[in-house]
């Protein structure tokens, strides 16, 4: 009969070494995206005085955040798998310019209310 040895201690190789902090920065990123998330709600009444906007636009212009979201959690999986991953995230970057774009230009006065609501969007997608 073979002596199996079930709890024998081997030193962690180099690539778990980089397994393990990659999974560490992975855990702090999540954390972080987390935090920021969640500072949305409390934020909202002073970034809505700051910008003179109404509660119901707030809303809005977060609804329109979230459906972008929405609909690259949806898409960008089957996307990537079918044209690639490079090409997906130079897509992401073109919309998160298109959405940081029409939120500034929104401010300046210059697009009406419903280009306002796409370029959030379109922030959301990226």
């Amino acid at each position: 009969m073979t002596n199996w040895r079930l709890h024998e201690k081997t030193p962690l190789s180099r690539i778990d070494n980089t397994i393990w902090l990659l999974d560490c920065r992975s855990v702090l990123r999540f954390l972080r995206i987390g935090f920021t998330d969640n500072l949305k709600g409390p934020t909202l009444p002073a970034l809505l005085q700051d910008l003179s906007f109404s509660y119901s636009l707030g809303g809005t212009i977060l609804l329109g955040l979230y459906l972008g979201f929405m609909a690259a959690t949806l898409t960008t999986g089957l996307l990537a798998d079918r044209v690639g991953q490079k090409f997906v995230l130079i897509l992401a970057g073109i919309c998160l310019a298109l959405g940081v774009g029409g939120f500034q230009q929104f401010q300046f006065g210059r697009f009406p209310d419903p280009l306002h609501y796409l370029s959030r969007f379109w922030t959301g997608i990226s």
